[in-house]
């Protein structure tokens, strides 16, 4: 592609998924809409920081990891469940390409006493390689963990499921 990552993100990614207020970098006649990390250097790298978004976006982003999102071409829909695909297990978790993947249901003592404990975030954790790599799953519990060792907010590809059920 020999181009820059948020030129790829801002000028591919983001048109491509119906994203109309997602941004690397935020121009400067939106920044009184969008929060910003900062570390001691400065503001924090596209590449770490990630996607800066308003909860309209984010909300698409999530139904797009349901298949719920309408409007995805589709080539661009196997790209997302590429990113479920696991590759590597460490107690109760799957580690995919960004998301770390939990068997659903799961109770949520379980999520934060092994998921979010200390161990898992700090220490070093035994790992197995998943070979051949599994597939995406339906019933898995998706979330991803923070650049830093805080509260994970979670992405649940199954919540429509067992909000229908409820």
């Amino acid at each position: 592609m020999n181009q820059d990552f948020n030129a790829l993100m801002q000028q591919r990614v983001f048109p491509a998924l119906g994203l109309k207020n997602s941004f690397m970098q935020v121009p400067a006649v939106r920044r009184q809409d969008y929060a910003q990390g900062y570390t001691k250097d400065g503001v924090l790298a596209s590449e770490a920081y990630g996607v800066r978004a308003n909860a309209a976006d984010m909300i698409r982003i999530v139904q797009a990891n349901m298949h719920d999102a309408p409007h995805i071409p589709a080539a661009w829909q196997r790209a997302i469940d590429a990113t479920h695909t696991a590759y590597f297990q460490t107690g109760p978790m799957t580690q995919d390409l960004i998301w770390e993947q939990y068997p659903y249901p799961i109770q949520l003592d379980a999520l934060l006493q092994e998921g979010n404990a200390p161990k898992m975030i700090v220490d070093g954790m035994a790992i197995t390689r998943i070979d051949p790599p599994q597939a995406p799953r339906a019933d898995a519990w998706i979330k991803k963990r923070p650049a830093r060792p805080m509260a994970s907010v979670p992405t649940l590809r199954s919540c429509r499921r067992s909000m229908s059920a409820s």
